[in-house]
This record gives structure tokens, C-alpha cells and sequence, in this order.
């Protein structure tokens, strides 16, 4: 079979463009082990600053009196595992929720998303004193059941 150099350079473009990596016939290798190893950096301190939000996050809530964690993901998730201490709450009736306004409420959910939302929502409901942790997938610690 005779694979036309288009199609072989179509592939090479759409498998690096997969990884974020623009790839033309001017890069040399040492330019493509560059950027690579680039990207690879920004992935890892992307990783660290998840991590330290989440870390950061937890001890200000274990520091907190008063405070309440709140883990917004699906009940399911939160059944099969959830930080110790944190209280299930479906971002469906959040708006429902029977703290005072000026309860520290700490929000998580699997990777930062939808504890995001969540806290716009409590904040637009008139909750004052919200924070977005971040998500559980950056979490080393036991869980609960």
C-alpha cells in the first residue's frame, strides 16, 4: 500500500496537534524534545497549583470554626468515596441549603469544575463566605464512606 506523503503529514499534524504540539517540517528534533519537555512543565506546576488549591483549601477549612465542606459531586461519587468530615451536596438543589449565609462553606468536586459552578451559584443565592477548593482527584488522603 502507498501512503501519500499528505496523508502521512495529515497524521504526523493531527496526532501532535492531540498533545498540544504544532509540528511543521522546521522543527528540528531538538526543537520537538523542547517543547515537549515545555509542555510537560506547564503540566507539572498546572498539577501543583491544583494540588496546593486543594491542600491549601482543605487546612483553612480544618481551621476554620464553624466551617462546612461541601462535596458537590454525584451522590454515587460521593458514596464510593469522599474527604473526611465533608457533606454530600447535588449542585441540582444546592440553592436549597439550610446554612446561614455567613456559614464558611468549602466546596469540592472531582477535579474543580462543577465546585466552581456551585460556588457562583451559593454566592448569586447570597452566601458570603464560599470557597472552591478545587477537586478530589488532587486528593492523597484517606476517604471516607
Amino acid at each position: 500500500m502507498i501512503i501519500s506523503r499528505r496523508l502521512i503529514s495529515a497524521a504526523i499534524a493531527l496526532v501532535g496537534s492531540s498533545v498540544g504540539l504544532v509540528l511543521s517540517a522546521a522543527h528540528t528534533k531538538k526543537e520537538l524534545i523542547d517543547i515537549r519537555h515545555e509542555k510537560f512543565e506547564e503540566l507539572t506546576k498546572a498539577k501543583e497549583k491544583r494540588m496546593n488549591k486543594l491542600n491549601t483549601g482543605l487546612e483553612e477549612y480544618r481551621n476554620t470554626p464553624g466551617a462546612v465542606l461541601l462535596d458537590v459531586r454525584e451522590k454515587d461519587d460521593y458514596d464510593e468515596g469522599h474527604i473526611p468530615g465533608a457533606v454530600h451536596a447535588d449542585l441540582k438543589t444546592i440553592q436549597f441549603l439550610h446554612y446561614g449565609l455567613e456559614t464558611p462553606l468549602f466546596l469540592y468536586c472531582y477535579r474543580g469544575n462543577r465546585s466552581a459552578m456551585a460556588a457562583g451559584i451559593l454566592r448569586d443565592a447570597g452566601f458570603q463566605n464560599v470557597k472552591d477548593i478545587g477537586g478530589i482527584d488532587w486528593y492523597s488522603g484517606e476517604l471516607e464512606q
